[in-house]
């Protein structure tokens, strides 16, 4: 990323953007950000299943963006765990490769340098 000026303000979609980048970029934060959208949800649905329901019912706009609300804090948890994941995963799948590479590099350090010290060679073998 560029560097900007440090007099310069950012923009709300810049700031937004920068603040999406971070939460994406580090796993606890974005396993922060996961747990305060279910809570959120799981709020948001008791009081619109309890407390809200009568009025909420009286008021069809308002009923269908509220629901949208909960359905749009739901789907993006459930895509914040998808990410969460498969990040999981590349980083698992790295590090064996880190240390297979390192395994590998030990091994061939340690190697013998001749057959003769090799334990598994079958130097006392009888010759016909």
């Amino acid at each position: 990323m560029s560097q900007r000026p440090p007099n310069r303000k950012l923009s709300p979609i810049e700031l937004c953007l920068s603040i999406a980048t971070g939460i994406l970029h580090d796993a606890v934060q974005r396993r922060k950000a996961m747990f305060t959208i279910v809570l959120a949800a799981l709020v948001l649905l008791f009081i619109g299943s309890t407390l809200l329901a009568g009025w909420l019912r009286a008021h069809p706009w308002v009923f269908l963006f509220f629901w949208l609300g909960v359905a749009w804090l739901t789907l993006t948890s459930i895509l914040l765990a998808i990410y969460d994941m498969l990040m999981m995963r590349k980083r698992g799948a790295s590090e064996i490769k880190r240390l297979r590479q390192k395994f590998l590099q030990d091994l061939s350090s340690e190697a013998p340098d001749s057959k003769d010290d090799d334990p598994n060679s079958h130097s006392d073998s009888k010759k016909p």
